[in-house]
């Protein structure tokens, strides 16, 4: 899966549904005049309404269904409600009775020489989302294009989200997004133009230092308005692998739109996992931007621990445990803490600071350099033997999709991600206890062989 081209692409992401029981896409019905299969009424075909007709079948005295919702029921059309209607209705969910939501119509052509009749699926009309001159209805299912090549499923505030990566040319990459129960629309790369659909939002992504054509828009994000992206259990450490993973689909599209001669990186996943639990560390800690440019580790015990730089032998040596603090100014110090987390204090009571004194000010200023907790020393824990490596780190955003445009419009981030030497990445994210923000990782390496 990882470090290839996967599977086919579409112009543009369309809504699907995950559905547990069937592990299939939910189709919503159609505007045609009536809504067979929705049972409930709720104006979505989903595995609800195959509850409520078996319930109502049996004779279950509280599966009520409405006279609507028992017309809606009558699959096909025979003016009886039985098991028939419901295996129809699987189908239905299932996706293999397209036709059933979106009758064929036929059309006969006739001329001199030929009668000419043709029979399709006619959708609904409406307002759609459309991107580069084409029109895909927001409610029909992705399974009508076909079978994605990645299916990743993320718990938000608003619900499971489950998102289908068509991935076949990186540089067109297309992700559709939907809910369980509803419809979002999606997230789509490299798209010149768009319309989206009434009652939906839309988040763009540009790039502002290269902007190019098109005032640099690479991608955008539609959501219907009343949902959230905000995450339900921040814990769950599946759902921030599904995302470090579309972070990669969505890298790697960056670096083919920004240069066709830029190699498909390959994805470590015992790479990803060094940088998820960097991310997780920053999480617990709660580190801010200029915390993460002052370097720290965690020992087995998830202590935070710092490294004594040996000046005369030029080499980082004892690792003693360390707390984050402020001295009498208000500065930000690290100061050295015994194993139950008490100050360790000199001979005359004076807490022992790791950091550098700046006469200039008369202030402590935390000690910078290198660490063994970095990317490369993280690899190197891992086991993973690297030539070289460069990493991105993004702290306290709101949200993981924001990442990657900000190392992309970072002057000092965006080498990394169309690095020329560097051939695997590693992507790891986690947030906060509370939910509210979220520390992303990005570790480029190139392998020693």
């Amino acid at each position: 899966m990882k470090g290839k081209q996967l599977g086919q692409l579409w112009r543009l992401c369309l809504p699907l549904t995950a559905l547990p029981l069937l592990g299939t896409a939910i189709l919503r019905a159609g505007a045609v005049g009536k809504k067979p299969g929705d049972v409930d009424v709720d104006q979505f075909v989903d595995v609800s309404d195959a509850v409520l007709l078996a319930r109502f079948i049996a004779e279950d005295s509280d599966a009520y269904v409405t006279e609507e919702g028992r017309k809606n029921a009558d699959m096909n059309g025979d003016m009886l409600t039985d098991y028939q209607d419901l295996s129809d209705l699987m189908l239905v969910i299932a996706k293999y009775k397209l036709e059933i939501l979106y009758p064929p119509v036929t059309t006969t052509v006739t001329t001199a020489e030929t009668v000419t009749t043709t029979t399709e699926a006619v959708l609904p009309e409406g307002n759609d989302l459309t991107a580069d001159k084409i029109s895909y209805p927001y409610d029909v299912s992705v399974s009508v294009l076909g079978t994605p090549d990645e299916m990743l499923t993320v718990h938000y505030n608003s619900g499971n989200m489950t998102f289908a990566v068509f991935n076949e040319n990186p540089e067109k990459l297309k992700i559709a997004i939907a809910r369980q129960d509803s419809i979002i629309v999606g997230y789509y790369m490299m798209c010149s133009e768009y319309t989206a659909p009434e009652g939906f939002k839309v988040t763009e992504y540009k790039d502002v230092i290269e902007p190019g054509k098109n005032g640099g828009l690479y991608a955008v994000l539609v959501l219907r308005e009343d949902l959230s992206i905000a995450f339900r259990d921040v814990a769950e450490a599946q759902g921030f692998e599904d995302l470090a993973e579309l972070n990669y689909y969505a890298l790697n599209a960056l670096r083919k739109a920004h240069s066709a001669n830029l190699n498909l990186l390959e994805y470590d996943k015992d790479a990803a996992k060094t940088a998820a639990n960097h991310s997780a560390t920053m999480a617990r800690l709660g580190l801010g931007l200029q915390d993460i440019e002052d370097h720290y580790d965690r020992d087995a015990n998830g202590n935070l621990i710092y490294y004594e730089y040996d000046a005369v032998r030029d080499e980082y040596g004892e690792a003693v445990l360390a707390k984050i603090g402020t001295d009498s100014d208000g500065l930000r110090i690290h100061y050295r803490v015994h194993e139950d987390g008490t100050p360790y204090d000199d001979e005359n009571g004076n807490r022992f600071i790791l950091g550098k004194y700046n006469e200039a000010t008369g202030k402590i200023v935390p000690t910078k350099g290198y660490y063994m907790g970095n990317g490369g020393g993280r690899l190197g824990k891992a086991g993973i033997k690297w030539k070289n490596f460069s990493e991105n780190i993004a702290s306290a955003m709101p949200d993981t999709f924001s990442m990657l445009q900000a190392w992309l419009n970072s002057e000092r981030h965006r080498p990394h991600i169309f690095t020329e030497k560097q051939t695997k990445v590693g992507i790891g994210f986690a947030g906060t206890e509370d939910g509210n923000l979220f520390y992303g990782t990005q570790t480029f390496y190139q392998p020693w062989e």
